[in-house]
C-alpha cells in the first residue's frame, strides 16, 4: 500500500512540475518567453513553442492543446504554399501603460509571410501571456 501511495506522490509531483507556471517579475523576461517561441515555430517545432507558450500563459491547456494541432494541420500545408521559414523579425510594441502590451511579430518565408501576435498582461506583480494569434492580416500594421 505505501509502494502505491509514494508512486501517485512521484506521478504527482511529476505532473506538478511539468505543468508549471512561470510568472516573470519583468517584461524582458516576459519578452524572451516570445522570442523562444518564436525560434521554436519558425524551426517547426509546434509542440516544443506551445509547450514553452503553455508555462507564461493565462490561456488553458485544453484550448492550448487544440491550438497546437490545428498550429501542426496548417502549417504543413502553409509551409507548401509559403516556402521555408527564413527568419522572423518584431514589427511592433504597443504599450497599455504598464498593464498591456501588444507584440507583433513577422515570420519571414521564402514566398509569404505569417503574423504573430502576443497580448502580455501585467496584473501589478507579474507578467502572463494572456493571447496569441497567428494570421495573414497585416491591414493594422499600415
Amino acid at each position: 500500500m505505501q509502494k502505491i501511495f509514494l508512486f501517485l506522490v512521484i506521478i504527482s509531483a511529476s505532473k506538478f512540475s511539468f505543468g508549471q507556471q512561470y510568472h516573470p517579475q519583468s517584461k524582458q523576461e516576459i519578452f524572451a518567453a516570445c522570442m523562444r517561441f518564436m525560434d521554436a515555430f519558425k524551426a517547426s517545432k509546434y509542440e516544443n513553442a506551445f509547450r514553452n507558450l503553455r508555462s507564461y500563459s493565462a490561456i488553458e491547456d485544453y484550448k492550448i492543446d487544440t491550438l497546437v494541432k490545428k498550429v501542426k494541420e496548417q502549417m504543413t500545408s502553409i509551409n507548401s504554399y509559403y516556402g521555408k521559414a527564413l527568419s522572423y523579425e518584431e514589427i511592433s510594441e504597443k504599450d497599455v501603460k504598464n498593464s498591456l502590451i501588444r507584440l507583433v511579430y513577422l515570420v519571414k518565408y521564402e514566398k509569404y509571410f505569417l503574423k504573430l501576435v502576443f497580448i502580455l498582461y501585467n496584473n501589478g506583480s507579474y507578467w502572463t501571456i494572456s493571447n496569441f494569434k497567428y494570421t495573414e492580416d497585416i491591414a493594422d500594421l499600415f
